[in-house]
């Protein structure tokens, strides 16, 4: 009979020790601890009960639900945690702590992982320090405790560690005492995992067009002024949000009057309605580098307007007939590298939809609240846009007998692949809404930045809108009844700031001199991976001969990890998910590793993976290069 389970004593003595190492570890979540240890666990919770199991360990249920195995946990965690996914993961994440038989696995099989335990119930944590020893956990290099953290924090710490290179470990009696809390978190880490898969398929689908448009752009940027001037210039005045939703329409009626108290940031798809009533808001943005995302503004005038945007934008964009146009930080690597030789911007943040650089924006000029119109992320009626809009005026242009534009609107609701009619989305009124996952993902962008800046207020202007978690709702009247600032308003948007910026000649000066250093950095980069893939191809007969190439592999991939411009090449590189398919078409099958296989085999397939990568990174840079001749940027 294991002593543990009929010795209060020793069960203090064993959660004393724990909470001591753990105090040691991390003293300001041990506060948390010792607050809850002064409560009795037993009677706090007389649902976890604790026996021995067949072989003699101590084992334990929730709820008649089994934390661990009846017969052997410790075998039970070795089998969860020795997976070939778990052995390539750079960190281990544990939804809820159980007794600890998990961690323990990880910490004495994986020691040098990224070690994370989340559990949102301190008493959880203290019931498993009464009955398993936890010293090998807290001896882990790299170990991070995520207790009663929100989700919001969780996410972050997960995205810092690598969320998509994470084996996430979960059990349902290990989540079943905060089930809410652990099932928002596996969906809020499913839309990351999401959001990253579709970047880098947007990445690998566009980033030649970006680095087009980025090419044809650089002469004209050098004139552009930046967001700069705008950081924290105001923190009195009420910013508002539009975008091109069908809720707009209702707030279009009163757009003269909101732009006398609020600062208006319009959306590239929003510009069109604001002007069929004649307002042009104070600013338009522009983040979409496709040509038909151009055409949203191609036709249309807003000399009262400044109009922000991107550096790899389409290019029509910046002959826009507007005030000014002024740029943000680069999303993209040559925009960086250019502007780290010329002058930092700021960047603004892109949540996937124009919007939501359009809200940073007001959070970054210091807005302590921000209205949004438009804003729907839903199908309210089975509408898709505003009247008035590109998309509506577009569904009305190429309408016939055939296809009324009422049927396109329904087709594009009914017949989009990312369909969505889950029951809990709803309206601020709790009304169910149709809706899609790509708008899901948007409002989680949303909901996320309300948690990271609870300071600023973000409220929606229409009912019908989905419902985000964090914003708040208003009437239109809430806002019309705020005082006039026009006077005020118009100081902050159009009065001249002092930018430190260069003058026209100095800032061209710069620009040249930049271009000259990216060719030559470009070009060392050329040579190196050159040589690099051409060492790929030497003969080898002996063991010495495949060490002898390695060996000048990896001091070739030292000098490109150097390279000012290694993050050029991924922007038309493969995402690792594709890079891994296409080794494994072109490549034979990857051999064991000594001792298990044989050492010149194993290193003729890592030479061939060396090869192809290799190859792919010159393909990426002779474009670079390619686009930069083509656009008269190199000689």
């Amino acid at each position: 009979m294991n002593l543990l389970l009929n010795d209060i004593g020793l069960q203090n003595a064993l959660r004393e020790k724990n909470l001591k190492a753990f105090a040691d570890r991390f003293p300001g979540l041990a506060v948390k601890l010792h607050s809850s240890a002064d409560k009795d666990i037993r009677e706090a919770d007389n649902v976890f009960h604790a026996f021995e199991a067949k072989n003699g360990e101590i084992t334990a249920s929730y709820r008649d639900v089994l934390l661990h195995s009846r017969y052997n946990p410790s075998s039970e965690a070795a089998k969860l945690l020795h997976t070939d996914f778990t052995a390539k993961a750079d960190s281990i994440v544990f939804f809820g702590s159980g007794l600890g038989y998990g961690a323990d696995e990880a910490a004495r099989s994986f020691p040098s992982k990224n070690l994370i335990v989340i559990e949102p119930d301190p008493l959880r944590l203290l019931q498993a320090f009464s009955f398993f020893d936890w010293e090998s956990v807290f001896k882990v290099r790299s170990c991070v405790f995520l207790l009663q953290a929100d989700i919001q924090t969780v996410i972050a710490v997960l995205e810092h560690y690598g969320l998509r290179e994470s084996a996430l470990i979960s059990a349902k009696a290990w989540t079943a005492h905060a089930q809410e809390y652990f099932s928002a978190l596996g969906t809020l880490i499913a839309r990351n995992r999401d959001k990253q898969d579709i970047n880098e398929r947007t990445l690998e689908k566009f980033g030649p067009l970006w680095l087009s448009n980025m090419c044809k752009n650089l002469a004209e940027s050098v004139k552009l002024k930046s967001i700069n001037r705008y950081k924290d210039g105001t923190s009195t005045l009420p910013f508002c949000i539009l975008a091109a939703g069908p809720s707009l329409d209702e707030i279009l009626p009163y757009l003269e009057k909101i732009k006398k108290r609020a600062v208006l940031v319009c959306t590239d798809t929003a510009l069109r309605s604001c002007l069929r009533v004649g307002v042009q808001p104070h600013f338009i943005i522009v983040t979409d580098p496709q040509y038909l995302n151009a055409c949203h503004i191609a036709d249309l005038k807003a000399p009262e307007s400044i109009l922000i945007t991107e550096i790899a934008v389409y290019p029509g964009v910046l002959r826009f007939d507007c005030r000014e146009i002024i740029l943000y930080a680069s999303l993209f690597p040559l925009g960086r590298y250019i502007e780290e030789c010329t002058e930092k911007r700021e960047a603004l943040a892109a949540g996937g939809s124009v919007a939501s650089s359009a809200w940073d924006f007001a959070r970054f000029c210091g807005a302590k609240t921000i209205y949004t119109a438009g804003l729907d992320l839903s199908y309210p009626a089975n509408k898709t846009h505003a009247r008035g809009s590109t998309f509506e005026e577009r569904a009305h242009i190429i309408s016939n007998r055939l296809k009324s534009g009422e049927m396109q609107n329904t087709t594009a609701v009914y017949a989009n692949p990312a369909y969505n009619q889950d029951k809990k989305a709803c309206d601020y009124e709790g009304n169910s809404l149709i809706t899609d996952e790509r708008m899901l993902l948007y409002a989680w962008w949303f909901e996320s930045k309300c948690a990271a800046f609870p300071n600023v207020k973000t409220v929606s202007l229409s009912p019908a809108a989905l419902h985000i978690p964090g914003f708040l709702l208003a009437d239109t009247d809430e806002l019309l009844a705020l005082p006039e600032r026009e006077k005020e308003i118009k100081a902050f948007c159009f009065l001249p700031k002092k930018d430190k910026a260069d003058s026209p000649r100095d800032a061209r000066a710069r620009n040249i001199k930049a271009l000259k250093t990216l060719e030559a950095d470009l070009t060392e980069l050329q040579h190196t991976v050159q040589n690099a893939a051409a060492l790929c191809t030497r003969r080898c007969r002996t063991e010495a001969d495949y060490a002898e190439v390695l060996h000048e592999l990896t001091r070739s991939d030292e000098r490109i990890y150097a390279s000012r411009v290694k993050n050029l090449a991924s922007l038309i590189f493969p995402p690792p998910a594709r890079l891994e398919a296409i080794a494994a078409k072109s490549l034979p099958s990857q051999p064991p590793a000594p001792p298990q296989g044989d050492y010149k085999t194993a290193a003729a397939y890592n030479i061939l993976k060396s090869k192809l990568i290799y190859d792919m990174i010159l393909q990426s840079v002779d474009t670079h290069i390619k686009y930069l001749k083509k656009n008269g940027l190199f000689i």
